[in-house]
């Protein structure tokens, strides 16, 4: 019992010395005391704070460091991000030469990759195409060039060592038999105009034509089979006066973004 009155006395003594020590605080009387514990514990707080400074990696940086460390961080996001869009072409062109590939396979025929390398014109007005394709790899002038699932691109017009010019669907000399992708097919002639799209000719007024039909190859040009899409009817002209209709065809695939095509071989034709 007396060693917990002692404790008890104890506790009640801190108690009342910190009820006086506030009491006095309050009534400003501790003031000096603070003012001097104040004055004389800066200067080992400056000396305190100016040690842990050395140490730290912010005390010898400069606004000049921070730039460059700055600018550095940037060049580094820039090569990223340009890195993902080269991921990004490279799986695109993966995709398309996937698709390029299974048409084949369907199709059972032979095709050679090649890689686009120098378009003359624009993406919305081309006119040639040069792969790195030759008579190495067998290439002859007249073999279909193709492009995603069975879109053709153009005929092969000039053929060197390493190298081939293909001339697209949509120039002016180019001359190609189609057809509806329809039951009753509708058969004619298309030329390319000016680069942009192609004008299917004599179409006998009695068969049937109309906006939207897919047109595609009809096996009657000697290297280029049957199935091959050329593009869309966008409009149908019939004068009365004329002997055959006439329809705008518009190309389905875009000429400036393909980058890997393919050679339809005649071993598999």
């Amino acid at each position: 019992m007396k060693f917990f009155r002692d404790q008890a006395r104890q506790l009640g003594l801190v108690l009342g010395v910190i009820l006086i020590a506030v009491v006095l605080y309050y009534a400003g009387w501790l003031r000096p005391v603070e003012h001097w514990a104040s004055t004389v514990a800066q200067p080992w707080l400056g000396l305190a704070y100016a040690t842990i400074d050395s140490y730290s990696p912010l005390y010898s940086t400069t606004d000049s460091t921070l730039l460059a460390e700055n600018r550095t961080l940037k060049d580094q996001l820039t090569s990223v991000v340009q890195q993902n869009q080269d991921l990004q072409v490279q799986l695109q062109q993966y995709d398309d030469y996937q698709a390029e590939l299974k048409f084949a396979q369907q199709r059972e025929y032979t095709i050679l990759p090649a890689k686009v390398t120098t378009r003359l014109g624009s993406s919305t007005v081309g006119q040639w195409l040069y792969i790195n394709r030759g008579s190495t790899d067998g290439i002859a002038v007249g073999y279909p060039v193709i492009y995603g699932p069975g879109m053709l691109l153009g005929v092969v017009d000039t053929v060197h060592e390493s190298y081939s010019q293909v001339e697209l669907l949509t120039n002016d000399g180019t001359t190609i038999q189609g057809q509806t992708q329809t039951t009753a097919a509708t058969t004619g002639i298309l030329q390319g105009q000016f680069g942009t799209s192609l004008m299917m000719n004599y179409i006998v007024k009695d068969q049937p034509i109309a906006v939207g039909d897919v047109i595609v190859t009809n096996d009657q040009d000697r290297l280029i089979p049957a199935g091959f899409i050329i593009g869309t009817v966008g409009q149908v002209t019939d004068e009365p006066s004329e002997l055959f209709k006439s329809a705008l065809v518009n190309p389905m695939v875009r000429y400036g973004n393909n980058a890997i095509v393919s050679v339809v071989l005649p071993t598999g034709l």
